[in-house]
């Protein structure tokens, strides 16, 4: 008899730990289940935040620009940082222009001769630099590596350049992009572009897939003097564009009103 019980307890014993180990799994399994739909319920919500703020950003472009022939700083889309309250939360936001910066795949610059003139966009992003970088040399090496990185060729274009050639000998060695950028870090694998230049450098550039030079003056921030000084370069000085951009340059609208500048 007291084997029996004995055999029975054990018995007993082994269905109550298999069914707590099958009551932990399922357990397991609901709050997996759980999470895996407040996860997508989340996702649900942020995709459509992100539609409605897209949607109120494109009605504010369009009320902005209905009336007005330039983009500038005076309209209603570049206002600071807004903020919404959402259930649960907040979003905030701005808008920028996209042309306020140096496009540095404008240095492809397709159909270039090479060894002419240094072309303009060339002469635009040295000026850039030297306005940040005290070295001249520097600078040089800066301006003409940036063309031969993004550049359609595989050929020094100026002595201070940089090809393939000159990575391949670094370690780790990499080659030339010689196609548009897709984003400014890529500008940091650039010869002579170093952490402190590309901080400093980096807030006034930018990589639109566009091999053109496109910059809208009238939305450049009090900031990027230099830049505007770079484009006119060298008629116009970085003190004189900090004048321009305190008067706000939003009212001036063409180039020849900045070049008749005292």
């Amino acid at each position: 008899m007291t084997r029996q019980r004995g055999a029975a307890l054990l018995i007993v014993m082994m269905i109550m730990a298999l069914m707590t180990a099958i009551a932990g799994s399922m357990a397991s399994r609901l709050f997996t289940n759980y999470h895996r739909a407040e996860n997508q319920l989340h996702f649900q919500q942020v995709y459509w935040y992100s539609n409605a703020v897209e949607a109120l950003a494109s009605a504010v472009l369009r009320e902005s620009l209905s009336d007005s022939d330039t983009v500038n700083v005076n309209q209603d889309w570049a206002q600071s940082a807004r903020t919404f309250p959402l259930q649960g939360g907040k979003v905030s936001g701005y808008l920028q222009d996209a042309q306020a910066c140096f496009n540095l795949n404008s240095l492809q610059l397709r159909g270039a001769a090479l060894g002419g003139e240094v072309p303009y966009e060339v002469r635009v992003l040295r000026a850039l630099i030297g306005s940040q970088v005290d070295d001249s040399y520097q600078a040089d090496v800066i301006a003409q590596a940036s063309r031969d990185y993004i550049d359609e060729n595989n050929q020094l274009d100026q002595s201070l350049g940089a090809e393939d050639a000159h990575y391949e000998s670094v370690r780790p060695a990499y080659v030339t992009a010689d196609a548009v950028i897709a984003d400014v870090s890529e500008w940091r694998a650039v010869r002579g572009v170093n952490a402190e230049v590309f901080r400093q450098l980096s807030p006034q550039l930018c990589a639109i897939p566009s091999a053109e030079l496109m910059v809208n003056v009238n939305t450049l921030t009090d900031k990027q003097a230099a830049l505007l000084s770079a484009l006119f370069t060298p008629a116009l000085s970085v003190e004189q564009a900090e004048q321009v951009l305190t008067e706000r340059l939003s009212r001036v609208g063409k180039v020849s009103t900045i070049l008749s500048l005292p």
